[in-house]
């Protein structure tokens, strides 16, 4: 130990440091008696002071007040031969550690260890205060600092820190709870512990695991630590869900001084999830649940074996040919409105699914074979309805069985069902087809391709033509049914194309030429039409080769397609155009004779104005 002792008798000096050894403390000493001499050897930081009261020129008290001054972590203990009881107070309240009667030097050395103990105690505490000063100022930069939302409490669960990304999530300034206990206020409409409290008041895991259930585990890399995720109404206009996390903050001496609690907003994250766990049992297109969770139900009713359930299979059908002839866009419309009859025509209880491209199916429970056979006819008028304002119409095959316990399971109580629905389907065939022509020429209507009456002179005029030429009553059939069809592929062309008051561009101009492949492609997918199909693709082609899409000359232009062309342009003539004023009968026929040979049939195009001069369909002609 390094000692000072401030003393002006020599052998007062070294009495003192001899009893210090003898009682086993390994002392070097030094002795001083002026203040001058007492600063400058306090400067270099002895382990303790022994200081005699009273001195010539200096004393105890003064070297107190520099002591206190300069080095207050020095103990320092009077050590004099003339002291009262009220001086000793004075002194003790002054800063000394101790004193001690010259005469009663057996106690220096107990009062010295224990003096130096006392020291020891006081350093580790300056030095932990220095720690955890050095500690709450770096986790204040790094809560200050930090982007993820950050709060912190103290051993009395006050707050200490809420930093501005905490401010921007919770809505709450940092001035309006730091030094308070209302951090609660941020997550709940009513005071209750948040996580961190739990972390200062070293709740038990039972009591955590009660607090949050399932949503909590423990840190994998933060011992003591928790987090947890929670969905918190009170948070913004619709509520957040949060993930946050609490650990504990020890001092030196692993006593719980606080908690730190950080928190994240993973609503998008949770509302993703949600999603994809939707969209795993729901049908995208439709919002109906998908195969998975339909077959899922069918063995939860086969455990259940409650009885009767019912099944319904229900088929949309020409959805093949539309998609191909409209468009999927088209096609996923129709199975909107197939989902939404269904919804409209069952129960909350039902199971409506969409189990594939066109198929749908309906699990009903308690329901038998009457009440099946009911909503089917249900469904089929709901679907009528929805027709009535709309181009495309919406028809569909259906079947149903119910499930006493004849069959093994529900799935093949649904292979009966489908069964019943194709039957259905076979059954309805041609009125299906027939349907779908009907559909064709109402688009054309809708989209005035060919007015009513524009239609009917057209088909005077082809059927007189196709008359004169000798065709078959088959033939006839097919003429009439070209004429009101062959510009159906106009329906893919855009309406501000279509009805353009001005000439086309180049570019309007191909995509309108692509007319005759789209009324193409409708064609072959409508059995009625296949026979027609080339007819509409070839209806732009000239007799020299110049025409349109496919360069065809003379006779490889099939028949039907060159007497349309001869129609359709004379027609065109004689009618008004928002471009041009419409040509009188005489100009039309000078035009037809001129391009016989080049755009038409010449022999066709001789018959044909031999036909409009004796004044055939002369109600039409001009």
């Amino acid at each position: 130990m390094n000692l000072l002792i401030l003393e002006d008798n020599p052998d007062d000096a070294e009495l003192a440091a001899k009893e210090l050894e003898r009682e086993g403390i390994n002392v070097e000493w030094s002795r001083v008696d002026t203040e001058q001499a007492f600063r400058k050897t306090l400067a270099e930081k002895p382990d303790l002071i022994l200081a005699d009261y009273k001195l010539p020129s200096f004393d105890g008290m003064a070297a107190l007040q520099i002591r206190h001054q300069m080095a207050p972590e020095i103990p320092i203990i009077i050590y004099s031969g003339t002291i009262g009881e009220e001086v000793a107070v004075e002194c003790m309240k002054s800063g000394a550690t101790d004193y001690v009667l010259k005469d009663r030097l057996s106690r220096l050395g107990p009062v010295v260890k224990r003096a130096m103990e006392e020291a020891e105690a006081y350093r580790d505490r300056k030095r932990a205060e220095q720690a955890l000063r050095e500690s709450e100022e770096r986790l204040s930069q790094i809560v200050e600092g930090s982007s993820i939302p950050t709060f912190v409490i103290d051993g009395n669960h006050v707050i200490t820190h809420w930093n501005k990304a905490c401010e921007n999530l919770m809505g709450i300034s940092a001035s309006e709870v730091v030094g308070t206990r209302r951090h609660w206020s941020a997550f709940y409409p009513a005071e209750r512990q948040v996580m961190a409290d739990l972390m200062v008041d070293n709740a038990p895991e039972e009591e955590i695991a009660r607090r949050y259930g399932t949503k909590y585990q423990k840190c994998a890399f933060v011992e003591g630590a928790y987090e947890a995720e929670d969905f918190f109404p009170n948070l913004g206009e619709r509520g957040k869900w949060l993930f946050f996390a609490a650990a504990p903050l020890r001092d030196h001496k692993e006593n719980v001084i606080g908690a730190i609690e950080t928190v994240q907003d993973i609503t998008d994250r949770k509302q993703a999830e949600e999603r994809v766990k939707y969209l795993s049992f729901h049908d995208f297109l439709t919002g109906l649940y998908n195969r998975a969770f339909f077959e899922e139900e069918m063995k939860r009713f086969n455990t259940l074996r409650k009885y009767p359930v019912a099944i319904i299979m229900a088929d949309v059908n020409n959805l093949k040919f539309i998609n191909d002839a409209f468009g999927h866009a088209q096609g996923d419309e129709l199975l909107k409105r197939m989902a939404n009859t269904l919804v409209s025509a069952t129960r909350k209880e039902d199971v409506v699914a969409r189990i594939g491209g066109d198929e749908f199916a309906v699990l009903l429970p308690d329901v038998d074979e009457e009440t099946a056979q009911s909503l089917c006819n249900r469904i089929t008028d709901a679907c009528k309805d929805s027709n009535r304002e709309v181009v495309l119409k919406l028809t569909v095959s259906l079947g149903y069985s119910v499930q006493y316990g004849q069959y093994k399971d529900m799935q093949q109580a649904l292979g009966a069902a489908d069964d019943h629905m194709y039957r259905d389907k076979l059954a309805s065939s041609r009125t299906v087809r027939g349907s779908v022509v009907d559909t064709l020429t109402v688009m054309s209507a809708e989209r005035d391709i060919h007015r009513e009456e524009q239609s009917k002179q057209l088909q005077q005029l082809a059927i007189s033509l196709g008359k004169d030429i000798g065709l078959s009553e088959h033939r006839l059939e097919e003429l009439k049914l070209l004429v009101i069809l062959y510009d159906i592929g106009k329906i893919g062309v855009p309406d501000s194309i279509l009805h353009k008051p001005d000439n086309l561009t180049s570019e309007e101009w191909e995509t309108m030429k692509k007319h005759c492949e789209i009324g193409h492609r409708i064609a072959r997918n409508v059995s009625e039409l296949v026979s027609v199909a080339n007819d509409i693709l070839c209806h732009h082609e000239r007799w020299n080769g110049n025409g349109y899409p496919g360069g065809l000359e003379g006779e490889e232009i099939p028949l039907l397609a060159r007497i349309i062309s001869i129609v359709d342009a004379y027609d065109a003539m004689l009618s008004e155009r928002p471009y041009r004023k419409a040509r009188s009968k005489e100009e039309a026929m000078k035009e037809i004779r001129k391009s016989a040979g080049t755009q038409f049939d010449p022999e066709l195009a001789e018959r044909f104005l031999k036909i409009v001069r004796v004044g055939a369909g002369s109600k039409i002609t001009g």
